[in-house]
């Protein structure tokens, strides 16, 4: 009994925004996830200011809790963080709703990017709200960094108010950048669209968000938090992955695919984990651990810096979950746009008549320098 109560074990999910919607819909193709109960319900909560984005996510998913905000953000944080009061009591009372669904709640997983106003406001706003509300659930944000050259001019802003919230109130940060998967897409075609980078982020948070539910031994997500992220102060983890019959044909070409086609560069990784999936338990298993410690360049004061999983499926492949310095490259480029924007004042009153002041901002611009200087002390 107490063994079937465990795998009941489900995360709410709030995917807010247009790029948090478009996550969400994907998954929602796609189940069996960690937001399943052992009926297979799927505890997914669609949440955006735009209602024809929310319209054409429900018209396949009518069943599927969705929360319709009265009026844009403008691509403002401050708007999205400081204006919806109501909105933000309304979805309180929608996931209390939810959780009265659920056998055994662990946690939530909020999807948002990081560039507009509704993505960056208000789902930085929600993942402090259910911090403060439940506090001993863990919150995971999905992060989706903006491409460099974006159509909002305060993106950088967006982003490091944001940043400065989650490194508070959330417990990981899994970081996606669409400029570096974007990059990967045109690698594999030419011809790809906004629904290809979805699907890729998709597969390459599989290994967290849907293949940690087949594993016998590895039953919570939970589990996943406290491997990659131990330590409060660098939590940000990126994902790769090599699930295709065409290229993996075999573990070891797996290996070489993910190593030449991630962003993890020669950065260094405090922690990772590796689900290894396939037909059958893999042949020379301890080769391919010590490759991937090695290709992944873990810390040396890590003594255990690996898990490596296994997954029964038809097809061959490896996802990868790193927490990796490389992190750095991209928060340090926000800073430094939104520092020199900052420092003209440019857009200031877009922020200050929502109530984000200038004392906000330089706590944001600390915040991202003590990410950066954390992980340089522990990635030496």
């Amino acid at each position: 009994n107490e063994y079937k109560s465990y795998l009941r074990m489900t995360c709410i999910g709030l995917f807010v925004g247009q790029c948090g919607v478009s996550i969400g819909v994907e998954l929602l193709k796609d189940p069996p996830s960690v937001f399943a109960s052992i009926n297979g319900h799927q505890h997914i909560i669609l949440i955006d200011s735009e209602n024809k984005v929310v319209n054409r996510a429900i018209q396949n998913f009518s069943s599927c809790p969705h929360f319709k905000m009265s009026t844009g953000c403008g691509g403002c944080f401050a708007k999205g963080k400081h204006v919806f009061e109501k909105e933000k009591t309304a979805i309180s009372e929608l996931i209390t709703k939810e959780l009265e669904r659920v056998d055994c709640c662990i946690g939530f997983v909020i999807a948002h990017s990081l560039c507009g106003g509704t993505g960056s406001g208000f789902g930085g706003e929600i993942t402090q709200m259910l911090k403060v509300k439940y506090p001993t659930m863990f919150t995971i944000n999905i992060t989706v960094c903006p491409f460099q050259s974006g159509e909002n001019p305060v993106q950088s802003y967006n982003f490091i108010h944001t940043i400065c919230l989650l490194q508070e109130h959330s417990d990981m940060i899994i970081y996606v950048d669409n400029s570096e998967v974007a990059q990967l897409c045109a690698k594999i075609s030419k011809n790809f669209s906004m629904n290809t980078i979805n699907k890729y982020i998709i597969q390459n948070l599989n290994i967290l968000l849907q293949k940690v539910c087949s594993i016998p031994d590895r039953f919570t997500l939970w589990e996943a938090v406290k491997s990659l992220a131990p330590i409060p102060a660098i939590k940000f983890v990126l994902t790769g992955s090599c699930f295709d019959r065409d290229q993996a044909r075999n573990i070891e070409t797996c290996a070489r695919f993910i190593k030449q086609k991630t962003c993890f560069g020669k950065e260094k990784s405090v922690t990772g984990i590796t689900m290894v999936s396939g037909p059958k338990y893999p042949d020379r298993l301890s080769q391919l651990k010590a490759g991937y410690t090695k290709s992944f360049n873990f810390v040396e004061w890590n003594p255990f810096p690996d898990e490596f999983w296994f997954c029964k499926t038809q097809n061959t492949g490896i996802n990868v979950a790193l927490n990796n310095s490389v992190v750095r490259n991209g928060i340090s480029e926000m800073y430094n746009t939104a520092k020199e924007k900052f420092d003209v004042r440019a857009y200031m009153h877009w922020y200050e008549k929502f109530g984000t002041t200038s004392s906000d901002f330089l706590h944001a611009f600390d915040a991202l320098e003590c990410i950066n200087e954390h992980y340089t002390y522990f990635c030496s």
